[in-house]
């Protein structure tokens, strides 16, 4: 199954993404979470949630990260992946 994701997830397959998420395995108690997750940042659900946060107000990348972190943690962002998306759309 490891491999099988791999593969989906390199290739950015949505669809094998998608399918592969459905299956049960102990061996990945939050796949389908993860999964969802991938096939999010292909669409660019990241870069819109850093809009909205701007959005909502959040006047300064501290602030737009602590957000992320704490509502996104799935992704596994660091500090600059989520300061370059920040900076783009800040410019």
């Amino acid at each position: 199954m490891g491999v099988q994701l791999w593969q989906a997830y390199s290739r950015q397959d949505v669809e094998a993404l998608q399918a592969l998420s459905q299956t049960y395995s102990p061996c990945f108690p939050h796949l389908q979470e993860v999964c969802e997750a991938a096939i999010g940042k292909w669409q660019g659900a990241v870069e819109k949630t850093v809009q909205n946060i701007i959005q909502d107000g959040a006047s300064n990348f501290k602030d737009v990260f602590l957000r992320f972190s704490r509502e996104n943690g799935i992704y596994g962002f660091g500090d600059l992946q989520v300061k370059n998306i920040y900076e783009r759309l800040v410019a």
